[in-house]
């Protein structure tokens, strides 16, 4: 399931990779990365992404949900999620400036427990 509503400003950035063999045999490989300045109406709620999230809070709030927690982040939180797992991620206040990358490989699964 995936669900959102890119509420983005014009100078936001979201680049795509494409996923060789190659990169798929490392212990890390990047499968897309994003600068977004979200809006109020922002949002993504999934349970099918493969690999994991890592989302960095630059300014403003975001709100991150599963059906156990909810978490608020501020500037300068981290957040790692597993893809496959059912969340939701949202703009918390009027603007929220975040950076984050979709990352994979063996090397991630590796260290999962210790995220």
């Amino acid at each position: 399931m995936l669900n959102y509503h890119l509420d983005i400003a014009p100078e936001s950035k979201w680049i795509i990779t494409t996923k060789s063999e190659a990169a798929r045999a490392m212990p890390f490989y990047l499968t897309e990365l994003g600068d977004f300045f979200a809006g109020s109406g922002y949002f993504t709620e999934r349970d099918q992404k493969e690999g994991y999230q890592l989302i960095y809070t630059i300014s403003g709030r975001g709100l991150f949900q599963t059906e156990t927690q909810e978490l608020l982040l501020t500037p300068g939180s981290v957040l790692i999620i597993k893809g496959c797992d059912h969340h939701r991620y949202e703009t918390n206040q009027a603007v929220w400036h975040n950076r984050w990358i979709h990352f994979g490989g063996s090397g991630a699964d590796a260290y999962e427990a210790y995220i």
